[in-house]
């Protein structure tokens, strides 16, 4: 992140927690910044937070779980800034909290339709544009249950997983340069 002056950096997950901070970063380093998330107010606060840094910001309340809805939002990116540079995949959710056996089965849909199709709808969408701009960077940030269970989060690893495959899947791409973030580091 030592070379984002003037760049165009795509935070999803931007309301709260690691995606909160990582646009506040992107600020001080100087980004202009496209920031979603599906919590309004949550969102607000961020885009206050990261205009007082003096950030251009672009922000859309956004599900990334929709496909249509996350390609309309990359279109409407590329045109607002004229160019896209980095995506930073970052909304997620927890998965509950109950064994296999407790958990409903929406929350595993659900869980999976923000987790892993939210990565994959948000490279997929915004690579062209990445492509285009030379310089393009891909961040699926994840949690250290794609790589450890726990008793309590059996579901979670298979998504966690999966965001590690679409990296590798992607990894070819000419021009685009996708890195692994765990908690925050490359």
């Amino acid at each position: 992140m030592s070379t984002v002056t003037g760049k165009v950096a795509v935070v999803t997950g931007a309301g709260s927690g690691i995606g909160r901070s990582l646009a506040s970063e992107l600020a001080r380093r100087g980004a202009r910044l496209a920031l979603s998330d599906i919590d309004g107010t949550g969102l607000a606060g961020t885009a206050a937070q990261v205009t007082s840094l003096g950030a251009e910001v672009h922000t859309a309340r956004l599900d990334v779980s929709d496909r249509t809805a996350v390609e309309s939002y990359a279109t409407t990116v590329a045109e607002h800034f004229g160019a896209v540079h980095q995506v930073y995949n970052n909304a997620g959710i927890g998965g509950g909290g109950g064994t296999v056996l407790e958990t409903d089965w929406s929350v595993y849909e659900r869980t999976i339709a923000i987790n892993l199709f939210g990565v994959v709808h948000g490279t997929k969408a915004f690579l062209p544009h990445l492509i285009a701009s030379g310089d393009g960077h891909v961040v699926n940030i994840s949690s250290l249950n794609g790589i450890m269970a726990q008793p309590t989060l059996r579901k979670m690893p298979a998504r966690q997983a999966a965001t590690v495959i679409v990296d590798g899947v992607e990894a070819g791409r000419p021009r685009v340069l996708l890195e692994r973030r765990l908690f925050g580091k490359a």
